[in-house]
Order: structure tokens, then sequence, then C-alpha cells
């Protein structure tokens, strides 16, 4: 069944490489890093996630299609850039503590 988030939960699946718990909504991604707890759709979040390199995925996904934002840079929190997911929100990648 097709639901709001169902581009979200195919994103972080086919783009990420992510899996998410049964019954998801648009309350948590179970990913296999952690747990990363998302607002209600569309209410203004941010989200940002650390990787082990930020270069590689950023070169993996945009390889995929996916929509970068901002091209990698080096910054405070190391190699960092953005991308769009299906639902129009931000997401910020980084590589560093």
């Amino acid at each position: 069944m097709d639901t709001p988030h169902s581009s979200v939960r195919a994103f972080a699946v086919v783009a990420c490489g992510y899996w998410t718990a049964p019954g998801y909504r648009s309350v948590a991604w179970l990913l296999t890093a952690g747990m990363v707890v998302l607002g209600a759709a569309n209410v203004g979040i941010a989200l940002w996630l650390k990787v082990d390199d930020a270069q590689a995925l950023h070169d993996q996904l945009a390889g995929r299609g996916v929509t970068i934002l901002t091209d990698p840079f080096d910054g405070p929190f190391g190699r960092t850039f953005a991308l769009r997911d299906p639902d129009g929100y931000a997401v910020t990648i980084h590589d560093a503590a």
C-alpha cells in the first residue's frame, strides 16, 4: 500500500542501503547505524547524519540520481554535503564528530 511516506522508505532502503522497522511511519527510521527520530512530515526539521566517509557516500548517491543540494566541502564537521530526500527535506551528511 502506498502511503505519503512510502517514497522516504524506498529512498532509505534503495538509495542509502538502510532498512526500516516494521510498521514504519513518519515518526522514526531504524537505520543500520542506530535510530534517528524524525518529526511529523513537513513541519521543518534539520536532519544531520554522521557517516564514516561522506565523500564516498556522496559519490554513491549522486551516481544513483539522488538530488545533491550542496556539493561536498570541508568544514567544521569534516567533509559535508546536503541532499534532498523524496519528501523535499534537506539532509546534511558529514563525517567528523
